[in-house]
């Protein structure tokens, strides 16, 4: 009877050992993310790549750009006082059409666990969060997203939008992988639901992903984006 007791100390001790040590990876895995992204800073300037997405410059009003060692800049602005718009540019090094590169699945998810992510805005209606550390370069784009009214805008080998009044999305590099970007609504809005387009822009060899939300106390009509893109 002692035997089996001690047996079964000892194995408590060694799954309570195995538990904190896998604890402890954990921790260093997330510390190590973090040593990985230097810190963050945000500058008042836009890239000129990004500025010749819109047809009309002179409505765009930058309110800041996050740039870091490991990402092209994330750029958020504001269009003629009415929408905020996010821009950043997917580094991807597979040139297929977007309609074989993105495939979309209309349906919720929660954020990657064990993972840090950088959230570059600030006050805005809704919530985007960057993957820290390095940023994988896909072959393939996995994109989710979830909400009501949710309407494709267009559909081609240079163009994927999508108009909903969203809860959250998500972009994922590989089924198994981690999501890059997560996005959800703030939780101050009503319902935590919001209004937006999401838009994958190829130009040439480029690939761009976009979202647009109207401002507070403004509405957003489906294919907005669109309509202010350079044709």
């Amino acid at each position: 009877m002692k035997t089996k007791t001690i047996i079964a100390v000892v194995l408590i001790l060694i799954a309570i050992s195995w538990f904190i040590h896998f604890l402890n990876n954990k921790t260093d895995d997330a510390l190590l993310s973090m040593k990985e992204d230097p810190a963050l800073f945000v500058e008042k300037k836009v890239p000129l790549k990004y500025r010749r997405i819109f047809n009309d410059t002179t409505n765009l009003k930058l309110l800041g750009s996050t740039m870091g060692k490991f990402r092209s800049p994330i750029s958020n602005l504001e269009y003629g006082g009415k929408y905020l718009i996010e821009v950043y540019q997917i580094d991807s090094i597979c040139n297929q059409p977007l309609t074989k590169l993105i495939e979309t699945k209309l349906t919720s998810t929660n954020r990657s666990n064990n993972i840090i992510y950088n959230v570059p805005e600030e006050d805005w209606p809704y919530v985007t969060q960057y993957k820290s550390g390095k940023a994988d370069k896909p072959n393939k784009i996995y994109f989710t997203l979830y909400g009501n009214q949710t309407q494709l805008i267009a559909s081609s080998d240079s163009m994927l939008s999508y108009y909903s009044d969203f809860n959250n999305y998500s972009v994922t590099y590989g089924k198994n992988l981690p999501q890059d970007i997560f996005c959800i609504a703030d939780e101050d809005n009503e319902d935590k639901r919001l209004p937006i387009e999401v838009l994958f822009l190829k130009k040439k060899n480029d690939l761009y992903m976009m979202e647009i939300a109207p401002k507070k106390g403004y509405t957003l009509k489906p294919g907005t984006l669109i309509s202010i893109l350079a044709h």
